[in-house]
């Protein structure tokens, strides 16, 4: 999607300086969180060591509910880039023999993603704070 939003504004080292930063921080954030979570799974697990559980117990705690904050947080800093684009480009409502552009396809599939993507992302966070009663 990087690379899309990167053709789409021609080619902009700006945009495709812009949105590596943020990858990378959204990365960053996501093993920060994922790694203070792992190095404080032992204390929360150790509680429930004495119980006859077969398997590997789901015991979540501290900030795993931040898990899926950085990458919600990058994927609604980039739809404003589509919307934006699919608001100003003339190329968008021309028409090629009866066909719609390759700039139309690409702002309509786009959009299409970020709005599933948006709306996972969404769910999963509703899901780890436990708004939706599904463990």
């Amino acid at each position: 999607m990087q690379i899309r939003i990167y053709a789409l504004f021609n080619r902009s080292k700006k945009i495709v300086v812009f949105n590596g930063v943020l990858f990378i921080a959204s990365i960053g954030i996501f093993l920060w969180v994922m790694i203070v979570n792992a190095m404080k799974r032992g204390r929360a697990i150790a509680a429930a060591v004495r119980f006859p559980l077969p398997g590997c117990p789901v015991i979540n705690g501290g900030t795993g509910w931040a898990l899926w904050i950085a990458p919600t947080v990058y994927e609604f800093i980039l739809f404003p880039f589509i919307v934006y684009k699919a608001a100003v480009s003339k190329s968008m409502r021309m028409r090629l023999n009866r066909r719609i552009s390759l700039t139309a396809a690409l702002l309509q599939e786009n959009t299409l993603y970020f709005f599933s993507i948006a709306c996972l992302l969404i769910f999963n966070n509703l899901m780890v704070v436990g708004a939706t009663r599904i463990p």
